[in-house]
């Protein structure tokens, strides 16, 4: 079997990982498809398609568009285009759309946690409606 077959594989179940909140299965894969990746291209070539599809839910779920990515790119790379990130720098910038992630989950989840309309909200509903929790 082709290396990029099973590259394109990896890539597919990453993202499924991802979709269904299992971080850690996604990561786990992603190193593997590193490690394949890295092994069939030499450092300075640019990615490969699939691994720029693979750029759009991380920067989904970072909350980022294509500019935001093409602004990072622009600002610590010189790089204009998701086209020309090489190699070399693929796995630094999957990193950074996961941290980015992470924080924006982090930031959401203390939002909701510190917003009294929520529980306050339901409470006054049980009482009106005499639902004993």
């Amino acid at each position: 079997m082709k290396a990029y077959v099973i590259a394109d594989f990896l890539a597919h179940l990453e993202k499924e990982f991802l979709a269904e909140g299992q971080k850690q299965h996604a990561e786990a894969i992603h190193q593997a498809l590193s490690m394949i990746r890295r092994a069939g291209y030499d450092d300075e070539d640019p990615i490969s398609e699939p691994a720029r599809g693979h750029l759009f839910p991380l920067m989904s779920r970072a909350g980022m568009g294509l500019e935001d990515l093409k602004g990072y790119l622009r600002a610590v790379y010189g790089i204009h285009s998701t086209k020309a990130i090489p190699w070399g720098l693929y796995e630094d910038v999957c990193q950074w759309l996961i941290t980015q992630g992470d924080e924006k989950k982090k930031e959401s989840s203390s939002l909701l946690a510190s917003s009294p309309t929520h529980s306050a909200g339901a409470s006054r509903i049980q009482m009106e409606w005499g639902v004993v929790g």
